[in-house]
């Protein structure tokens, strides 16, 4: 055991880093959650007050409600996994100060595993996210210009059969001001989205060079020289920017 005493502290940042970073997602995504399930809920009551039924409004509200039940199943699944993972960092580092007298295999072998498991389901499970965190970024930001749009419109023709009212659509006044009120409110969080999935992609990638540390320091106590990086297509500069979706979305 003493050949790993550089371990403890690369192990340490790698748990550390996934608690810390488990929970600012979480909190994050939390105060999103509960501000567009309340933009939701606002936007709807404005447009019952206003007496506005226009469709297109109509429309709007209806995938405003369709976007915050996503993103509240997004923190659920995110929630789950996360925690999960620090459970499983946390063992890690049981593996390394506890004698397991049923498993044999030298503490390389046995860390190697479950860092190469942590790593492969880290990255699909966090892009699979932040690809719908970013879609509903984009989302909210075209139905803060479709918003303008409608409540901008003016009303329709008066209703088949002479003698019904017209049919209310948007105008100006304090109506159409709130409206360009909840429009902000979108962008705003929109912008907040496209943040937290940037930021579900900057713990993905340390988290994976914390797992590097640890692997480094692996090899170093077994006299293992670490292997040279390939400096062709397949090196360093071809690996994709996680950062991707989430800048398209911008």
């Amino acid at each position: 055991m003493s050949a790993y005493g550089d371990l403890t502290p690369p192990l340490q940042r790698l748990l550390a880093g996934g608690r810390e970073g488990a929970e600012s997602l979480i909190v994050d995504l939390q105060k999103a959650v509960r501000e567009l399930s309340a933009l939701s809920l606002s936007y709807s009551g404005h447009s019952i007050r206003a007496g506005m039924r226009n469709e297109a409004l109509a429309a709007i509200d209806a995938e405003l409600g369709e976007a915050a039940a996503a993103l509240a199943r997004i923190l659920f699944d995110l929630q789950q996994r996360l925690r999960l993972d620090v459970l499983m960092l946390s063992g890690l580092e049981r593996i390394e100060r506890v004698v397991d007298l049923e498993d044999e295999r030298p503490l390389p072998e046995r860390l190697l595993g479950s860092l190469d498991a942590y790593v492969a389901a880290l990255g699909p499970r966090l892009d699979g996210m932040r690809a719908t965190v970013a879609d509903l970024a984009v989302r909210l930001a075209v139905l803060a210009n479709n918003t303008e749009i409608a409540a901008s419109r003016p009303a329709g023709p008066p209703e088949r059969g002479g003698g019904g009212p017209a049919r209310a659509g948007a105008g100006s006044g304090a109506a159409v001001e709130l409206f360009m009120l909840v429009t902000a409110r979108m962008r705003a969080l929109a912008r907040r989205l496209r943040a937290i999935a940037e930021a579900m992609a900057v713990f993905e990638g340390t988290q994976e060079g914390y797992v590097e540390a640890v692997r480094a320091a692996l090899r170093q106590g077994a006299g293992v020289a670490a292997p040279v990086a390939p400096t062709g297509p397949a090196g360093p500069d071809a690996r994709p920017d996680r950062r991707r979706g989430t800048e398209e979305a911008a």
